[in-house]
């Protein structure tokens, strides 16, 4: 009888690893960390068969896998792992938890702890998470403190809802793994991609979803230009340097949401345009005033921009 065909990978596809014994499968997925594994198939009626990819994206460790169905025992955690279901489902036990993640709707976040899972023909992302990027990246999307309280469970398995109201957190991944497909044969373009920043305040959102998605913080009127003119000024005296969402928030202490809402009120444009604009403004005005010998090319880098055919 002909097996089923596996399901496609969330990224990876053309290039993908293809191996036909799940303990090959399980050392190259330890490549992630996901410590000391035991494999063993669900179904002993067809062979195994399993696709998988692998990238790192700035320490971002990713993996895309398509597998049949398959038990897998985790004993000895090294790392807290995120896995989210492109295909399929599966079912996951730790320290008396049962959690069940289904493609488009849930994923899991797995601390460091034991845990089974036993899931079917199945396609899903499984990411490393380094839980001190994660709490940084929610505390600066939040515009707190370094040190403030930050009430990000990160210590036990759960399970994390993709579907808040009309927002898709799964559609935010998919555009994600997408790029990567884009930009995969050309390691250098993907880690200028800043995706691994993606990742991150996304899985932040995915993780304090009452923070994020299912409320809106108002800033007072006065306070938000004040932190409005601070970002502002930053990029001004920065305009050499690579400047991220974070760094804005960091600077002004305003969320994400706050910077993209008041710079469209003020400037009718994101932050990264307005990032842009300033940049091609100053090198406009070096231009005209450039004495004989400078290049363009100069200019270009003192301005910010890595290339100059931007």
């Amino acid at each position: 009888m002909k097996s089923a065909p596996l399901p496609k990978l969330p990224f990876g596809e053309h290039s993908a690893r293809i191996d036909t014994s799940i303990n090959e499968m399980g050392e190259r997925l330890a490549q992630i960390g996901t410590g000391h594994c035991d494999y063993d198939l669900l179904d002993n009626t067809s062979p195994f068969l399993a696709r998988s990819s692998l990238v790192n994206i700035n320490g971002l460790k990713l993996g895309s896998i398509s597998s049949k169905s398959a038990v897998v025992k985790v004993d000895q955690p090294s790392m807290n792992m995120l896995m989210i279901p492109f295909a399929g489902q599966a079912t996951y036990y730790s320290d008396r938890q049962t959690i069940n993640i289904q493609a488009g709707l849930s994923a899991v976040y797995l601390a460091k702890a034991k845990i089974q899972m036993e899931g079917l023909t199945r396609s899903v992302l499984m990411a490393e998470i380094d839980t001190n990027r994660m709490e940084k990246t929610a505390r600066s999307m939040l515009g707190l403190e370094p040190n403030a309280p930050l009430a990000l469970d990160i210590e036990r398995p759960q399970s994390l809802q993709l579907q808040h109201g009309g927002i898709s957190l799964h559609s935010v991944y998919e555009s994600m793994v997408d790029m990567i497909n884009s930009v995969m044969p050309q390691k250098d373009l993907l880690n200028l991609s800043q995706l691994d920043e993606n990742f991150y305040r996304t899985t932040a959102m995915l993780m304090l979803p009452h923070l994020f998605l299912l409320q809106n913080p108002l800033i007072n009127k006065k306070r938000s230009e004040r932190l409005l003119e601070r970002a502002c000024q930053y990029i001004d005296g920065h305009q050499d340097r690579v400047i991220t969402m974070s760094d804005l928030e960091h600077v002004s202490g305003m969320s994400a949401r706050n910077l993209q809402l008041e710079f469209r009120k003020r400037y009718q444009c994101t932050p990264m345009q307005w990032i842009r604009q300033q940049r091609l403004d100053t090198a406009r005005e070096r231009l005209l005033e450039a004495v004989a010998g400078t290049t363009v090319t100069e200019i270009a880098f003192i301005c910010g921009f890595n290339k100059p055919s931007e």
